[in-house]
């Protein structure tokens, strides 16, 4: 299978649960995003990329340390972004903005984000080192 058709399938499975990717049964998402948001030392300002984000569960635990900052959650399912986007307007974090698009296509200028983080987006790329 060529890469666009595995990105296709990878990218259809997650259209396809989106719905139900916040079950309980997940709840290791959240508190695996809460420790790498407390990692990175936000100062609060800062520019972040999350990678990968999914249904925002980095994405929002990140917003909540930036109330001077950004949030751009990228990912290429829209289900997913719909509820990343859903929860942070719930949360009332204005700060996160959704971006559909492919993480190995990823055009950003140099300096444009202080911080790219990602949790468990990489294991999805076939070239995971590069």
């Amino acid at each position: 299978m060529d890469n666009e058709a595995h990105k296709q399938r990878i990218r259809s499975l997650f259209e396809t649960v989106a719905e139900g990717y916040d079950n309980p049964a997940l709840r290791f998402f959240p508190g695996t995003a809460e420790a790498l948001a407390e990692f990175l030392g936000l100062q609060g300002h800062e520019r972040v990329l999350d990678v990968a984000a999914g249904t925002g569960a980095l994405s929002l635990a990140l917003a909540r340390r930036l109330p001077h900052g950004e949030v751009i959650a990228f990912d290429f399912a829209e289900p997913m972004l719909a509820r990343a986007a859903a929860k942070a307007q719930a949360e009332g974090l204005d700060q996160v903005h959704c971006q559909v698009g492919d993480m190995e296509a990823l055009e950003v200028p140099d300096r444009a984000f202080d911080v790219a983080a990602s949790s468990f987006g990489v294991f999805f790329v076939d070239d995971m080192a590069g």
